[in-house]
């Protein structure tokens, strides 16, 4: 394709140099050329720190001491889902999703998921930072769920699909806790289990 006008192809290079206003006409990006514009990568941030709405929403709904305390871990979490959780995360996604390996090469029936080391590692995280322990556990008492969600809500888009098994434990673990199947005391056996359960 050649770089005449855009607005009519007959006008050459050389009617435009005679006359301005044809040389404005002439399209300025006719051929493609290497620039030296580059962008640079996002950078992700606190995002505790950087959430102005849930900072306002957990001061109007927290009790001062208990806003203190869960400030704390939020930002200590939030700084950790930016060194560590986002790049295992991306890793998830980007490398090897979780399959499901229903025969061998001998035709056997295993049901085997298969997980990449960064999942393997999520797994470790999130019991950690007790992702859905925080509910049961009742560090902050009648608010401990809300900081379990402000933590889900703060760790799910980092997370390269793991809340997805943390969904599923939580579940069980909240139908164990409802129907009364065990003493209040083993709550954190309880969770364990339902845990191990999931994520194998």
């Amino acid at each position: 394709m050649s770089s005449k006008s855009a607005v009519s192809p007959a006008i050459s290079n050389e009617d435009s140099k005679s006359h301005p206003v044809l040389e404005e006409l002439r399209m300025p990006f006719s051929r493609s050329m290497i620039g030296s514009f580059f962008q640079e990568q996002p950078k992700l941030g606190n995002q505790f720190l950087e959430d102005a709405l849930l900072q306002s929403y957990l001061r109007k709904h927290l009790p001062p001491l208990v806003l203190e305390q869960a400030s704390r871990d939020l930002e200590r979490f939030g700084q950790r889902i930016v060194e560590e959780i986002n790049s295992l995360g991306r890793e998830c996604e980007l490398t090897y999703l979780p399959q499901l390996q229903q025969y061998d090469a001998w035709g056997c029936r295993i049901d085997r998921i298969i997980t990449c080391p960064a999942w393997k590692r999520m797994k470790e995280l999130s019991a950690e930072e007790g992702l859905i322990a925080e509910a049961y556990e009742r560090k902050y008492s009648s608010w401990s769920r809300l900081i379990q969600v402000v933590k889900l809500y703060l760790y799910s888009p980092s997370s390269g699909l793991f809340t997805c098994p943390l969904a599923m434990t939580d579940g069980a673990a909240k139908v164990i806790e409802v129907t009364s199947l065990i003493e209040p005391i083993e709550h954190t056996l309880c969770f364990y289990l339902c845990y191990l359960c999931v994520m194998n």
